[in-house]
């Protein structure tokens, strides 16, 4: 499985609770198609960083499948790690 690094802002959907639930990334919709997770190995000190963070599968319309790990700062989100095989 391939690793990229990102730090592609996105436009993120998420539900009453705050779980996503569909995003834009690079001009593409995608939809969560797994229970999203908060990513272990975010938080490096002891103290939590003022961020959000989740780790989902997500779907695009053209049917390729990535796992994303999006982050939250200053109220906008951003893609910061893709596994599988992307373009």
């Amino acid at each position: 499985m391939n690793q990229a690094v990102q730090t592609d802002e996105i436009t993120l959907w998420q539900d009453h609770s705050g779980i996503p639930l569909r995003m834009i990334w690079r001009g593409r919709r995608w939809r969560v198609s797994d229970t999203p997770t908060e990513p272990e190995g975010f938080y490096w000190t002891t103290h939590l960083p003022p961020m959000q963070s989740w780790r989902f599968q997500a779907t695009a319309d053209d049917g390729g499948s990535l796992v994303f790990d999006i982050v939250e700062r200053a109220g906008t989100w951003h893609v910061v790690h893709t596994y599988g095989d992307s373009d």
